[in-house]
């Protein structure tokens, strides 16, 4: 629709950004309690406004893990893209659940549900949490909205289709070259790139933490960057002031880890960080788990031959 002789709808839709520009920044940069705060504080009595704070508000409940409150609070509501944030929560709590996996499927096979951008945005997040990406992809490849674009842009630089995340990337820029999902997706893709570009991210990066603050996510971003340069130092100090802001962010770890083997730390430390991750479910560590496991009965078939 044309700008001009819409000027209803283009107000319509300034005052929803306006209205929600400060909870859906905060989702972005992962400043969560940020996100509920600004969620609660929001005064329009448009429903779609209300819906979509509702959205980000619950899917930040998710990222501090406390997916049961979305569980509790969304439960048998008709809204069907709040039923999608609860699809996904159930997921990230369990992700064998049947009846969250069986509406996921339902959904992903019905193009008219997938045309809601909660709805489509949550398929392709569940699907990519649950590392497949090419159901991801059958969900999001005509993206309806910025943060499904963004997500797509992931999931091609998950599979190495590096030209393919840049096409999307131009898209975004096209239709809101400001918008923070536009430049932390460009963030992405330079790290992925590598060589010089990592060196904008760097940039971007520090660029948005001097205007909305620093948070966990851009601190790590900003360690991926500097890691991509061998600027471990750098980045060591970014994930310490991360560490400081949650000392129980698994990415935070994770990378601390990988700092802490190029710059040579102590076993003590290096030992610390892989125990943390012990007792979490990231793929990382149950890869250290699997090699600890695979050590051991190598050992005992070992000294069971030499006996």
């Amino acid at each position: 629709m044309s700008g001009r002789g819409s000027g209803g709808a283009t107000a319509a839709v300034a005052t929803t950004a306006d209205e929600l520009f400060e909870t859906r920044t905060m989702y972005w940069l992962g400043a969560y309690h940020a996100c509920i705060n600004a969620g609660a504080k929001m005064r329009s009595q448009n429903a779609q406004d209300k819906l979509l704070r509702d959205v980000y508000v619950y899917r930040s409940y998710i990222a501090i893990r406390q997916a049961r409150v979305v569980l509790d609070e969304v439960a048998d509501k008709p809204s069907i893209p709040l039923q999608a944030v609860k699809m996904f929560a159930s997921l990230v709590l369990d992700q064998t659940n049947t009846a969250a996996l069986a509406t996921l499927q339902q959904w992903a096979a019905d193009p008219t549900a997938l045309t809601d951008p909660t709805v489509q945005l949550m398929c392709g997040s569940a699907y990519y949490l649950l590392k497949d990406l090419n159901s991801a992809l059958k969900c999001i490849h005509s993206p309806n909205s910025l943060e499904t674009m963004a997500l797509l842009v992931q999931t091609y630089i998950a599979i190495n289709r590096l030209p393919l995340a840049d096409q999307v990337l131009t898209q975004m820029q096209s239709l809101d070259d400001d918008a923070v999902i536009t430049q932390l997706a460009g963030c992405w893709l330079h790290i992925a790139m590598g060589g010089e570009k990592c060196q904008e991210a760097l940039g971007i990066y520090q660029e948005l933490s001097e205007k909305y603050g620093s948070t966990v996510l851009l601190l790590n971003g900003m360690a991926a960057a500097a890691m991509s340069l061998l600027h471990f130092g750098d980045a060591e100090k970014f994930l310490l002031e991360a560490q400081e802001k949650n000392a129980n962010d698994l990415e935070t770890t994770i990378n601390l880890l990988v700092c802490s083997l190029h710059l040579h730390k102590s076993p003590e430390i290096i030992t610390r960080y892989i125990n943390q991750l012990k007792e979490s479910k990231h793929p990382l560590a149950e890869a250290i788990l699997g090699a600890d496991k695979a050590f051991e009965t190598a050992l005992a078939h070992h000294q069971t031959s030499s006996s």
